[in-house]
């Protein structure tokens, strides 16, 4: 198969086998040709590909990749997914995208569960008025920071720990900057990787190849 259109009957099967919470895109180098499972109402068919889809056309890294996987994107209403994307190709040119948008909320809500049962801390939604102030302070601080303040921070650590400035980080530091902004949920919200990529003086491009190279590991 080398043309998007060949590939409905897959996008078709993936959709049937991974549930309603998988939504799958199918899209030439222009335009989206074919949706299951949409999980909201921000794609339409015949719409022009999305600033994601755009950035992989127009990412010179991406002509080397068959696919890209384990990325995390968020939704206009605020839903989380793991997403992957395989690249459609016809002999070595780029013509299309398969993409996969796994929403993580209820995997969320059933660790947030587990986490407190572990932990033996008392969910917030759940806490009587009498015991909310018995609650650890930096339960409610982690959620009230913004992700500006966690990519400020996680910078303000990464010069101390590497003794110098964003412009002199070398390629290996960044990946580790990258890496642990990773693990703080960073990259999980919309518009974060055009934040980081100023923030350690990198492009866009180098910033999904780091997440790439973290989440193949």
């Amino acid at each position: 198969m080398s043309k998007p259109k060949d590939y409905k009957p897959l996008a078709k099967f993936l959709s049937v086998f991974l549930g309603s919470n998988c939504e799958i895109l199918l899209c030439d180098t222009e335009k989206f040709l074919h949706i299951e499972n949409p999980l909201e109402n921000s794609y339409h068919i015949g719409d022009s590909l999305d600033d994601l889809h755009q950035k992989f056309l127009n990412d010179p890294n991406c002509n080397s990749l068959p696919y890209t996987m384990n990325y995390r994107t968020i939704t206009s209403s605020g839903e989380k997914l793991r997403s992957a994307t395989f690249f459609i190709r016809d002999q070595e040119t780029l013509t299309g995208f398969l993409t996969i948008n796994w929403k993580m909320t209820e995997f969320l809500q059933v660790r947030d569960i587990l986490d407190n049962i572990i932990n033996g801390t008392i969910p917030k939604n759940t806490s009587p008025a009498s015991e909310t102030s018995q609650q650890p302070a930096e339960y409610y601080e982690t959620l009230s920071v913004s992700v500006s303040e966690l990519i400020s921070s996680v910078m303000s650590e990464a010069r101390v720990r590497f003794q110098t400035t964003p412009d002199r980080f070398t390629a290996e530091e960044k990946l580790s900057i990258v890496r642990e902004m990773d693990k703080r949920g960073v990259f999980l919200v919309k518009g974060s990787v055009s934040e980081v990529a100023k923030e350690i003086k990198s492009s866009e491009a180098t910033i999904y190849r780091y997440l790439h190279q973290i989440n193949n590991k």
